[in-house]
């Protein structure tokens, strides 16, 4: 799926590779300089390109039974994926279970729904075109911790991670810019920082956007 800044929506879209030039696809190690490239799959004949598109505006569809979030009335509250809701491509709606209240919504729009990781999730971080996809495991954010591993030398698309990021060891504002990503106006993040630890220094929690994680064990 593809997150069009302009509409604040999730698109159905299929994603290309385009590479250095002379590099292969079988060469085993992908430079930094490679692209994506994203044609939006929007029920007609006609077909939408965007190219250069930043790994924050793609991701999986979402799948039954998967972690998130939901946003409802200002907040993001826990849920779970039951299916999806309708079969265009354009807008994506699902079907989920609200945990709080242990009550089903039938239409939710794709764009009010993000990955939801909880302490103890193994994950596969995204470090760059060169190192690939790493195993980490979720780690628990505690309010009184004043120290993080922001990590800005982490690649999104052949470049380090915004700056912003040096203001959200508390808040969420910095989001908006993180990864080469600008969200105008206003709504729900398609994206959050999600606390990882692994081979760090101790003490140290690691926080990346979710945009960067899979599972490692996906449903």
């Amino acid at each position: 799926q593809f997150f069009s800044t302009t509409h604040r929506r999730w698109f159905d879209a299929n994603v290309s590779v385009s590479l250095p030039q002379g590099q292969r696809r079988d060469s085993g190690k992908m430079a930094p300089g490679l692209s994506y490239n994203v044609v939006l799959r929007t029920g007609g004949f006609k077909k939408q390109l965007r190219e250069g598109v930043s790994l924050c505006q793609m991701r999986l569809p979402l799948a039954a039974g998967e972690a998130v979030q939901c946003y409802v009335r200002g907040s993001w509250r826990n849920a779970i994926v039951q299916k999806r809701a309708n079969a265009a491509p354009i807008p994506a709606i699902y079907a989920v279970e609200l945990l709080d209240q242990q009550v089903s919504v039938a239409s939710v729009p794709a764009h009010k729904l993000r990955r939801r990781f909880e302490a103890g999730d193994r994950v596969k971080l995204y470090s760059g075109p060169a190192a690939g996809w790493e195993p980490w495991l979720v780690g628990q954010r505690h309010a009184e911790e004043q120290e993080c591993d922001l990590d800005a030398d982490l690649a999104s698309d052949g470049e380090s991670l915004s700056s912003a990021w040096e203001s959200e060891c508390s808040g969420a504002s910095a989001l908006e810019t993180v990864g080469g990503c600008s969200v105008p106006g206003s709504g729900p993040l398609p994206w959050t920082l999600v606390p990882l630890v692994g081979a760090i220094h101790s003490g140290h929690v690691r926080l990346v956007p979710s945009f960067l994680l899979r599972r490692d064990d996906p449903l």
